[in-house]
């Protein structure tokens, strides 16, 4: 299939659209016989028609459903006439369809696969078969019962003759998109432009942090220039002025492995400045990596292994499982130290159980399924990573019993994430980072420095208990707070950046300092801030209004800001606060007033209403 998002029920065919952009020399062709006809902006192009680009020309069509197809020079293609089909005779194409408008295949002269993109580019190669690329969202290709998945910035061959797949290859998005007429050589921009530009921003941000390395090669259909990489020939896998080692490490990368024992294939087995050298080929990070690294490599791993003695690699920094496809680790695995740090990477897949290492440990997958009810078990750093794909935790338990002041535990996830029950331990940190939406329920979180969640989406938490020095809570949308308890022994901090704070029958407690900021409304119902009252604590809350009812505010200074200040017990006060059934150090408050200070404690504490 050949849409953006998912493929839903009873899509409308696509098999007719119009030219909303023609450039230079465009035809349509009722045959490739027959003679051909000028196209001009407006005119509509059915299946079986054919449509053809010559030099420096291109077009863009637009379907009913608004799937965007734009087309590059030298291009010849044609829609089928029933469902979704597209016959890419050679050239350039790229596609773009709003969620949910249903999919498509493509087919070349010795190819056809099912594929899935947001916004995706597919290029047809010499031999018959195509590359497909993705610039935003997701991608999806599958061929001959074979399946492969592709994130924002990466690319893969669909190749010829049953061949399958080469390995899925990360490209510079930026550098693509610059220079890519399929992308900006037309009147008007993309649909999608926003997103490609804040994929190429991730991709930046991740080269800034040495998650991916920019490297010298250049992926080509021939592997005909220096540093070139081949991926569409007899061998699959060739690569041109890259050295013996480094075809040794990409061949690494497309045998399937099994980890029975702790014998390790020596031709799966990499040291740094190898896997360094070859590791952005198959999407794969190479910083950070020191000399005495060591990566074992192929495409789907499957360890078997319950109880993994890695002694003999104790004098390595890091040992990395690095898999192209999937990796699978066996339901309950433990791993005898050895390194320093112990790392499970998939560009596919990952799937795990309960995992216990006495050092640093790291599991990454696109996407990472961890079983319900399952340990990860850390003395180190403890990070799981769900990289472009929702994360779940079910009742999950990590626990990291690391040395004070070295690492903490970081979770997280590119698009979403769910944490249900389970408990989060850690000596130092535990962080929770979602690119998207975040809810977590029923869970405990204790932290002997601090706990922070930056959510970038709605953010909900309900029924969990947080226990920190210094907690942090922030998301770019509503947050919604409901029967949790939060104690920071220093600060508590929440911030709703584009929305609404709701807090509800909940409790704040062991703060000496405590502030809440949204841009739009706080309502706080039915809690209680306990134990924030010393001579140092403030509370501080910031929105255009705020209602607080059945709320036992207690004897400190607290500062509230709003709009204009205004505040009133009788009824709801826009731009102001309003109290109902609220009481500060003891005593309901009563009455309204303007802006200025509302009550003095007898410990000379005040409560005053601000102009924000």
């Amino acid at each position: 299939m050949l849409t953006a998002g998912c493929a839903f029920a009873d899509p409308l065919p696509l098999n007719r659209a119009t030219f909303t952009d023609v450039l230079n020399d465009v035809a349509v062709l009722q045959s490739l016989e027959s003679a051909p006809k000028a196209a001009h902006k407006d005119d509509v192009v059915s299946a079986p028609q054919l449509v053809r680009t010559g030099q420096h020309s291109r077009a863009e069509l637009r379907a009913a459903d608004n799937t965007l197809t734009r087309i590059g020079a030298n291009t010849i293609l044609s829609f089928n006439q029933d469902g979704r089909g597209i016959n890419l005779q050679q050239g350039s194409v790229l596609f773009h369809s709003p969620q949910g408008k249903g999919g498509g295949t493509i087919q070349t002269a010795a190819v056809t696969a099912a594929v899935t993109g947001t916004t995706i580019i597919v290029t047809a190669t010499r031999d018959g078969g195509f590359k497909f690329l993705v610039l935003e969202g997701h991608g999806k290709a599958t061929s001959h019962g074979h399946t492969v998945v592709l994130n924002a910035g990466q690319l893969v061959f669909v190749l010829p003759r049953g061949q399958g797949f080469s390995p899925v290859v990360n490209f510079l998005l930026q550098r693509q998109a610059k220079g890519s007429n399929l992308v900006g050589g037309f009147d008007k921009p993309l649909d999608s432009k926003d997103k490609i530009d804040h994929e190429i921003k991730k991709q930046k941000d991740k080269i800034g942090t040495g998650d991916l390395v920019e490297t010298s090669y250049r992926i080509t259909d021939d592997g005909g220039n220096d540093q070139g990489v081949s991926v569409v020939d007899d061998q699959i896998l060739q690569i041109v002025g890259g050295g013996d080692k480094i075809a040794q490490l990409v061949a690494a990368f497309a045998k399937d492995v099994t980890v029975a024992n702790a014998t390790f294939d020596p031709n799966q087995l990499f040291d740094s400045s190898y896997f360094a050298a070859g590791a952005a080929l198959l999407g794969q990070t190479a910083s950070g990596y020191n000399s005495n690294d060591l990566a074992y490599l192929g495409h789907n791993i499957n360890i078997t292994v319950t109880n993994l003695n890695l002694s003999q690699f104790s004098g390595v920094g890091e040992f990395t499982f690095v898999a192209s496809g999937n990796l699978t680790l066996p339901g309950t695995f433990t791993a005898v130290k050895g390194p320093g740090r112990l790392s499970f990477d998939s560009v596919g897949t990952l799937t795990a159980g309960s995992v216990t290492y006495n050092g640093s440990l790291r599991l990454s997958g696109t996407p990472l399924n961890i079983a319900s009810y399952s340990t990860l078990s850390a003395n180190g750093e403890l990070e799981i990573d769900s990289s472009n794909a929702p994360l779940t935790l079910f009742y999950v338990n990590l626990i990291n019993s690391e040395p004070v002041n070295t690492g903490g535990t970081d979770i997280w996830g590119d698009s979403q994430i769910s944490i249900t029950g389970g408990n989060f331990s850690d000596t130092n940190h535990i962080g929770v980072d979602s690119n998207g939406a975040a809810t977590v329920s029923s869970a405990n979180f204790n932290s002997g420095g601090d706990v922070s969640f930056n959510i970038n989406g709605l953010f909900t938490l309900t029924g969990t208990t947080v226990n920190t020095t210094s907690l942090n809570l922030s998301s770019s949308m509503d947050m919604s707070i409901t029967s949790s308890t939060l104690s920071g022994s220093n600060d508590v901090q929440m911030y709703a950046g584009a929305g609404n704070l709701t807090i509800a029958n909940s409790t704040i407690s062991g703060s000496s300092n405590v502030q809440m900021s949204a841009p739009s409304r706080i309502t706080i119902t039915g809690s209680t801030f306990s134990n924030v009252a010393n001579a140092y604590g403030n509370i501080g809350i910031s929105a255009t209004e705020i209602v607080m009812s059945n709320v036992a505010l207690p004897d400190t200074n607290i500062g509230l800001y709003t709009t204009n200040g205004n505040w009133s017990t009788i009824s709801p006060v826009p731009g102001g606060v309003y109290f109902t059934n609220t009481s500060y150090a003891g005593t309901t408050l009563t009455g309204n007033g303007s802006a200025g200070v509302i009550m003095t404690s007898g410990t000379s504490h005040t409560l005053t209403s601000n102009i924000r």
